[in-house]
């Protein structure tokens, strides 16, 4: 069984149900709620979609994420293993200075003013 949480800016997360849900809230159907939701004008959004949208709402750049499949694509290891080559690699010394570096320089083409 299924309810949802509204999350606000219309949009909505179908999660399946605790102990604390309200009856009225409850479907058997996820596609059944999927469409009453959908016709009331929600978008459905997932977790990770949800965490992305509040981390840009906050400020935060969530368009190019690093996730372990893009070690485990090329090299036999665990999920521990890949996290952790994705920790030391992106936040080597290199890859934070390149990226100040290209900061400074699409700024310096958009004709920022510095501070």
């Amino acid at each position: 069984m299924y309810t949802y949480n509204i999350v606000g800016d219309n949009k909505v997360k179908i999660r399946p149900i605790s102990t604390t849900d309200f009856e009225e809230n409850l479907f058997d159907d996820i596609e059944v709620l999927k469409s009453q939701l959908i016709g009331e004008g929600y978008t459905i959004v997932s977790d990770i979609q949800y965490a992305k949208d509040l981390l840009r709402k906050e400020g935060y750049f969530v368009d190019n994420l690093w996730h372990v499949n893009d070690v485990q694509e090329n090299f036999k290891c665990d999920e521990e293993t890949a996290q952790n080559i994705l920790y030391w690699a992106l936040t080597s010394p290199n890859v934070i200075e390149y990226i100040n570096d290209m900061i400074k320089l699409v700024a310096t083409n958009e004709n920022l003013e510095t501070k």
